[in-house]
């Protein structure tokens, strides 16, 4: 039996699995549709490709992969480019421990590169504010979901604030000289 996956501002990384890819799969009729997303690192030692481990989509079986504004190792050209997280395996070193940190470093091309249209809508009303036709106005971290980060170029689509891709929001730095954090100098 096959279900159709929708993913959205979503990081699949570091992930094993031996024999049904690392990442994200579908076969047997099942769709995938990804946007805003990230798959990296993801493995599965019975195959021996980058590319079926991150997001696997087998069209010999009628499945089929729509996307947009996605990072997907290994893929060629800006899609593949490093996420460079802030430490993907935390300080202890492990994958898959509750130190792990894939959020973005402030030099990652995914900052400002989703597509604001593509955000999910606030069904279930995450910040209670009665409003259910909205977009999703957080973040994992609660974090306001659209926020932009000034050095970084909006290279996705939409109105500045752009959307990052992946689970987090990149936060930009607190201004060097502003003492009570209210974004003036």
């Amino acid at each position: 039996e096959s279900a159709d996956l929708l993913i959205r501002n979503t990081t699949v990384s570091n992930n094993t699995c031996g024999g049904s890819y690392g990442g994200v799969a579908a076969r047997n009729g099942a769709d995938i549709e990804a946007y805003n997303s990230i798959f990296w690192g993801n493995t599965d030692p019975l195959v021996n490709n980058t590319l079926n481990e991150n997001l696997y989509v087998n069209e010999n079986q009628f499945s089929f992969l729509t996307s947009s504004h996605i990072t997907w190792q290994g893929l060629a050209g800006a899609p593949g480019m490093d996420p460079q997280f802030v430490d993907a395996d935390g300080s202890d070193n492990v994958l898959g421990t509750t130190d792990d940190n894939c959020r973005l470093n402030l030099t990652s091309p995914c900052i400002d590169s989703g597509s604001n249209s593509l955000i999910s809508a606030d069904i279930t009303d995450i910040n209670q504010n009665g409003n259910t036709a909205e977009q999703i106005p957080v973040d994992l971290d609660g974090a306001a979901r659209r926020t932009d980060v000034g050095s970084v170029p909006d290279t996705g689509a939409g109105t500045a604030p752009t959307v990052d891709r992946g689970a987090y929001e990149r936060v930009p730095p607190p201004c060097v000289g502003d003492l009570n954090n209210d974004g003036a100098v």
